[in-house]
């Protein structure tokens, strides 16, 4: 079991770095360095290779909730390969909508039973029978909030690395999660995007110390294909599992991490460059270890 679960977490961190890389340098040959984030494709790809490692090959139609995980990743970057495509082309406003329309949509996909099967006259005599409809549009709204901050720091990739570090940790915080409350399947399914992300994160932060002005930044390819992974993971630990939405609101705070550093002078000096992301991991590291902390108090007290 250790073996193959080492094997599900580091294949796909593999994958990325070797597509990733090789990705880079193709479009950087073609002369399309205004395009490098078209090369966080990988990070999707590496997440699906995950997938198939721990769950097998898709369903298709999906009718469980991890079978739909498989193809938001892959809508979610496609549609964010469009976008990296047309790069400076792209509207503001259209970026915003995105931010506010994909979480809608992968909810809807995903939550849209569990709110259907709602016994309406009984909750209005126990507001508890609500709380899948709650937790449905409570993960809409954190949703957006985190690819609205994903969007925020996507320029700043070559100062601190933000994107993926908080990608890396709110997915890792959610395995964790997963883990505890005996999800397996789910919980690997977290570590994959968490490894997958990584990858990217490893590859960049070593370009970072190296040459900076080579780095790749992070593209809606990886936002909304490894974004859009995360919400449908977080919306399918609420609903199919012990895991209270409550709980998985500490993920939120992790996307704000970047924002105690960004007063700080911004440095180009090697130990700058050193620091800045060892520092913003740490920050938002936080949030994931309280919530660890906090699911731990709550299984004491429900005797769980």
């Amino acid at each position: 079991m250790n073996q193959q679960l080492v094997l599900q977490t580091v294949t796909p961190l593999l994958v990325v770095i070797f597509l990733f890389v090789g990705l880079r340098l193709l479009i950087g040959a073609l002369g399309h360095r205004d395009r490098l984030s078209a090369a966080t494709f990988a990070v999707p790809v590496g997440f699906l290779v995950g997938y198939f490692l721990i769950l097998g090959g898709p369903q298709f139609p999906p009718i469980a909730a991890q079978q739909k995980i498989f193809w938001v990743a892959l809508a979610g970057a496609l549609i964010g390969l469009g976008l990296d495509i047309a790069g400076s082309r792209v509207p503001r406003w259209v970026t915003i909508l995105t931010c506010f329309l994909w979480p809608a949509a992968i909810v809807a996909w995903l939550g849209l039973e569990a709110v259907q099967n709602i016994d309406y006259a009984e909750a209005e005599r126990n507001l508890m029978l609500y709380a899948p409809l709650a937790g449905v549009v409570g993960t809409w709204l954190a949703g957006v909030i985190g690819l609205l901050q994903l969007r925020r720091t996507r320029p700043e990739t070559q100062r601190d690395l933000a994107t993926p570090i908080m990608l890396v940790i709110a997915a890792a915080g959610a395995g964790a999660l997963a883990l505890s409350f005996d999800t397996g399947s789910t919980a690997q399914l977290s570590f994959a995007l968490a490894a997958a992300t990584g990858g990217f994160l490893l590859v960049n932060y070593g370009t970072l110390l190296w040459k900076p002005e080579l780095i790749a930044p992070a593209g809606w390819t990886m936002v909304l294909g490894a974004g859009g992974a995360l919400i449908a993971v977080v919306l399918s630990l609420g609903l199919t599992t012990k895991t209270s939405f409550w709980a998985l609101a500490f993920l939120l705070p992790i996307f704000f991490a970047d924002m105690f550093w960004a007063g700080r002078p911004k440095r180009n000096h090697i130990v700058a460059r050193i620091l800045r992301p060892i520092l913003l991991f740490a920050t938002a590291l936080i949030p994931a270890m309280v919530l660890i902390y906090v699911v731990i108090i709550i299984r004491q007290l429900t005797g769980e």
